[in-house]
């Protein structure tokens, strides 16, 4: 096992106050421990190996929060804290852990919930679009390149690092 990709991620939708405990929990269990677990049954192994990359999926939001997405952006936060602190107790192994941390995808899911969430989804589109510095959305092959080049050797000196594949949402126009 050369790499290993952590791409886990649900949403739950609400303020702190709004969210039921079992969402909370379902939001935790599958963004944070769908990180630990994987980790936990592989890490051993590039151990062995002294060698390895391992990538978690946390998100833009982890850095700028996001309405209504409180669990998101807490459990994202944490995949960005348990990135860095994987790093520090892995590398003496040469094993790299960094964190992709995406804004907007333009995926299937992400059209279907325009659509069902959205009197205008073309509307809430652009207003999506628009708090980013690129005006667009990225595409999943945006975050499957970001992804190869953290899996690759050439970046063998980037450690517990966050990668943001956002179209510049953290350094853009959220306000």
């Amino acid at each position: 096992m050369d790499v290993l990709f952590n791409n886990a991620g649900i949403a739950g939708v609400g303020a702190v106050h709004e969210i039921e405990e079992d969402t909370w929990d379902k939001v935790v269990n599958v963004n944070l421990k769908g990180v630990y677990l994987p980790s936990k049954y592989v890490i051993p192994h590039m151990m062995e190996r002294r060698q390895g990359s391992i990538i978690n999926m946390s998100s833009c939001v982890a850095e700028i929060g996001l309405q209504r997405r409180s669990v998101y952006a807490a459990t994202k936060g944490a995949v960005l804290a348990l990135t860095k602190s994987m790093q520090v107790d892995y590398a003496p192994y040469q094993i790299r852990v960094n964190a992709l941390l995406p804004g907007t995808i333009l995926t299937p899911f992400v059209e279907g919930y325009l659509r069902s969430a959205y009197d205008n989804p073309d509307e809430a589109l652009n207003t999506i679009k628009s708090r980013q510095l690129s005006e667009q959305l990225g595409t999943p092959e945006d975050v499957a390149n970001a992804a190869l080049f953290l899996a690759s050797d050439d970046s063998k000196f980037i450690l517990g690092s966050p990668l943001y594949v956002d179209g510049g949402a953290v350094f853009g126009k959220m306000a």
